[in-house]
């Protein structure tokens, strides 16, 4: 993929709590390694040369263990670090404002693509 091309992302979120979570963002990420930082995954923001916010979905209301899959459209911007024709990671953090009792399900990572100027 051409860096900058635009992509559609599919992201489904699911409830795990007990109560119900309020509409929120959904933060889509590129990333050079296959883990998320730790704040990332509690929905904070994240400043680091190996991620790079490639923009959000919103999710709507969910009931307690309710999933809904929406679809995002963003360009392909790699982070600062990474290499070219190096495989990067695609993840999503979950940006809730409510308290709850776990944030460590908030963000993963899923899946590779290559971001390249060269074919």
């Amino acid at each position: 993929m051409q860096p900058w091309a635009p992509m559609q992302v599919p992201v489904t979120v699911c409830n795990q709590g007990t109560m119900p979570a309020q509409p929120h963002p959904v933060d889509l990420l590129l990333s050079t390694v296959a883990t998320l930082p730790a704040s990332a995954i509690q929905g904070e923001p994240v400043e680091s040369p190996t991620l790079s916010r490639l923009g959000s979905v919103q999710v709507p209301r969910l009931e307690a263990g309710e999933c809904v899959s929406v679809e995002g459209s963003v360009n392909a911007v790699p982070p600062q670090a990474a290499q070219p024709g190096v495989a990067l990671y695609l993840g999503a953090s979950a940006k809730l404002y409510d308290p709850e009792l776990r944030k460590d399900n908030n963000g993963f990572v899923r899946g590779t693509l290559v971001v390249s100027t060269t074919p």
